[in-house]
């Protein structure tokens, strides 16, 4: 999908009204967005992709009736041929030798600015851009869509075709070969070898070899958009410990997803995640990992725990759900609607558990048992 998709400018036009009616209401001149996550939204996923410097990365500048992207040299030609292009951005360029935060201060001095990140005195308006970039529209929708099936796809396609003796960082790597060769940007990927999770419950991908089982998970973004998900592998029967795990994460992301419906308080939601862990053997385990949280813009919005769930979920609400239960993950990204939960992540060819919760039916990923 390109920039000459007549719904990006639209897009584009609609989040310009936005910033220029928030100007209005704080009585500012201009605005300056310097989050990646804000830049990524107004301009509709145009300026996310890893060619922007990460020290210095692209930013917008916003008054009521023109928008400027601000980047370096290295930057403008590749972003307006790829994706800024009849946008209706106009550019305020730095040379790479001269940095950022000088041609901004030029740019903002004798101005009354707001800015989503402190920079000399502006007004803060943060917490704005967050609400508003969390309201997906039928085009990010669709991004979303796409970029969820690219992603089972490849966490599917590695789980089915590396070799045992394979480390952990060669999983790892055929991987990103497939998220890469997808148009897919990888953000974290775990590789956990043989119960390695267990202990844990965050590591980098080493040089442990995958014996008999494996747990693959990642995020990635396309278009500014993240998805995340997990499946587990085993060569030949799995043991006897890693069924019941994968049993209990199953179930146990299965009836937080069956909860989320629009309009659902996600306090609710999470109570309801609890009172079916309180029925396990693995009552403790959310205490090791985070279990929930929604995604968008960010990998991370906001973290679902007890003093952050106080809010009901609005309709296509993006959430990730990370069951987490001893050596095994079982994760997937989805979205609220009124029927229940719409899986972004969902199962290409894989086993799968097909579980039944008030009356909603959730598929949840098993674990793929290949030969020994």
């Amino acid at each position: 999908m390109s920039a000459s998709d007549p719904r990006i400018r639209a897009e584009v036009e609609s989040r310009h009204r936005f910033a220029a009616e928030l100007l209005k209401h704080l009585d500012r001149e201009a605005l300056l967005l310097v989050d990646p996550a804000n830049v990524a939204w107004v301009t509709v996923g145009a300026v996310s992709t890893n060619a922007n410097d990460e020290v210095d990365p692209p930013a917008i500048y916003l008054m009521p009736s023109h928008r400027w992207v601000v980047c370096s040299n290295l930057d403008t030609q590749w972003l307006f041929d790829t994706d800024l292009n009849g946008l209706g951005f106009n550019v305020k360029e730095w040379s790479w030798s001269f940095g950022r935060a000088a041609l901004i201060s030029e740019m903002v001095t004798g101005r009354r600015v707001a800015s989503d990140r402190p920079f000399n005195g502006s007004q803060l308006v943060g917490a704005e851009w967050a609400s508003e970039r969390q309201k997906l529209t039928e085009l990010e929708l669709e991004r979303l869509r796409s970029l969820g099936e690219d992603l089972a796809h490849c966490i599917e396609a590695t789980g089915r075709n590396f070799a045992r003796g394979d480390t952990e960082a060669e999983v790892a790597g055929q991987l990103l070969h497939r998220l890469v060769h997808r148009g897919l940007t990888p953000v974290s990927i775990v590789v956990s070898a043989d119960g390695r999770l267990r202990k844990y419950r965050r590591h980098a991908p080493t040089m442990t070899r995958v014996e008999q089982t494996c747990v693959i998970q990642a995020t990635a973004k396309r278009h500014g958009l993240h998805a995340t998900s997990s499946r587990a592998v085993s060569f030949g029967p799995p043991p006897d410990p890693l069924r019941r795990e994968m049993e209990c994460a199953c179930r146990w992301t299965a009836v937080l997803m069956a909860a989320c419906v629009t309009g659902a308080q996600l306090a609710d939601v999470w109570d309801k995640g609890m009172k079916y862990l309180q029925t396990t053997a693995f009552e403790h385990e959310w205490r090791y990992m985070p279990v929930g949280w929604l995604t968008g813009y960010r990998s991370v919005e906001q973290w679902l725990v007890p003093p952050n769930a106080s809010r009901a979920l609005a309709n296509n609400t993006p959430i990730v759900w990370q069951g987490n239960i001893g050596a095994v993950t079982c994760a997937d990204t989805m979205l609220a609607t009124p029927d229940g939960p719409r899986i972004m992540t969902g199962l290409e060819f894989w086993p799968m558990k097909r579980i039944k919760v008030a009356g909603i039916t959730v598929d949840r990923p098993d674990i793929l048992i290949r030969e020994s």
